[in-house]
């Protein structure tokens, strides 16, 4: 077997490329979708992608954020939804990590052919304004 010229060492920078700017890809549900999950790509630390959407309805708005971060391989994940009914305004919380090789761990019941991270819960929590106002 005869080894290409160039070809070890193009290996080589490829791998510490890998090393020092890791690439996660993963399957998500965009914010506020409910139909098709959209693949995902954050390259290198410090990497960040953000999804929101809203809008009106009959008793007041909504709003729906997904966030998605890369920090030293492993990905965290926050979601915020935040909204206003005839019951007052209600934000929730929710975040969540997983590590570059559990991206691909987990199945979804909804699309079982389509493999999607295995998160770890983080924290999570809620902030009701109308009873807050109430002094609850």
């Amino acid at each position: 077997m005869r080894i290409q010229p160039g070809r070890l060492a193009a290996d080589w920078r490829k791998r510490v490329a890998l090393a020092f700017n890791p690439v996660a890809r993963f399957w998500a549900w965009p914010a506020g979708a409910s139909d098709s999950p959209v693949k995902v790509t954050l390259r290198g630390d410090g990497a960040r992608l953000e999804h929101t959407v809203g809008g009106q309805h009959d008793e007041g708005w909504w709003r729906q954020a997904a966030v998605f971060e890369l920090e030293s391989g492993i990905v965290e994940r926050l979601i915020v939804d935040d909204g206003v009914d005839c019951d007052g305004r209600l934000t929730r919380h929710r975040s969540s990590y997983c590590t570059i090789d559990r991206l691909r761990a987990a199945c979804n019941p909804y699309r079982p052919d389509v493999p999607f991270p295995a998160w770890t819960d983080a924290e999570s929590g809620q902030r009701d304004y109308s009873a807050e106002a109430m002094g609850y």
